[in-house]
């Protein structure tokens, strides 16, 4: 790569050496790497505990599922040559190699092994999840700040005498300007979502459920924060059969069970790992180790 202090870029005529970015890049990378061997580690106790392993075919499987996971609900696989091509824009976007990925879909297999076991797609849970993508849903746009005072100017905002701007306009924009939520920088608006989708907080399940389409609800407290709901529509059941909607969706939502056991058994897994910094190289920040990044879905 050079000696310390061959120039790596040039800063306003001024070059940046090796010597002077060293320390910030073994900071992040060096982070990164010890996270990510905090996770593999744990996940080889487990899995030996267990008597389990990782196979290439397990591997294999994983690639095919996030494949499969960018035809969206269309069914299937794609073709050979699509599928090189879907890989090569998750690599692309996810700022991975090849190698990274392939470690990403290992730790994937083997988290997946851990949970598999314990996962069952009960009628239950397919009629649950029935509803949820088939039953009535709601079109809203919400915002999410952090504090109350801020939530209740704002809606104060929203319910004053206005310059014939429409709510949702009104709403979109206070959204883009102040909200947390991810979905501030589409103006607020969320997927359809219905009230009985358990992946959604309750408080915001009983805004939709008791907002009528056109208003603005209260001030809704969520664990991040304080939110304002406007619901636009309601949407009515679409009309699929519970038959119909388990021969297509079946593997599909035992796949989204198992990655929601995946992201609590992850957790667990880091949180009772044990680090204990050796030097100064990576900082104060590796005192509470963090969780890893989201494996490759």
């Amino acid at each position: 790569m050079g000696s310390p202090e061959t120039p790596l870029a040039v800063v306003n005529g001024e070059p940046v050496t090796i010597a002077e970015l060293g320390p910030e890049l073994l900071e992040r990378a060096g982070r990164a790497a010890l996270e990510g061997l905090i996770l593999d580690r744990a996940l080889a106790a487990e899995l030996q505990r267990v008597g389990l392993s990782v196979t290439s075919a397990m591997v294999d499987a994983e690639r095919a599922l996030l494949v499969a996971a960018g035809q969206g609900d269309s069914g299937g696989l794609a073709a050979p040559g699509d599928a090189s091509q879907r890989l090569s824009e998750y690599l692309a976007s996810a700022g991975l190699d090849r190698a990274a990925l392939t470690r990403q879909l290992r730790r994937n297999a083997a988290l997946r092994a851990l949970v598999a076991p314990g996962v069952v797609l009960t009628p239950q849970r397919l009629a649950l999840e029935h509803r949820v993508r088939h039953g009535e849903r709601s079109i809203a746009r919400v915002i999410v700040v952090a504090s109350a005072s801020l939530a209740q100017r704002l809606r104060e905002r929203l319910t004053a005498p206005g310059d014939g701007t429409p709510l949702p306009a009104r709403f979109a924009s206070l959204a883009f300007e102040f909200s947390a939520d991810e979905s501030a920088p589409r103006g607020g608006l969320l997927a359809p979502l219905s009230v009985d989708d358990p992946r959604a907080p309750l408080a915001l399940r009983q805004a939709l459920l008791s907002t009528e389409p056109g208003q603005l609800s209260g001030l809704v407290g969520l664990p991040s924060g304080y939110a304002l709901v406007l619901v636009e529509q309601r949407l009515s059941a679409t009309g699929v059969a519970l038959g119909a909607f388990e021969a297509l969706q079946r593997d599909s939502i035992r796949h989204g069970l198992e990655r929601e056991a995946m992201d609590a058994l992850l957790a667990r897994l880091v949180s009772r790992a044990v680090v204990v910094p050796m030097g100064a190289s990576f900082g104060s920040s590796l005192g509470t180790p963090s969780t890893p990044g989201t494996p490759a879905r």
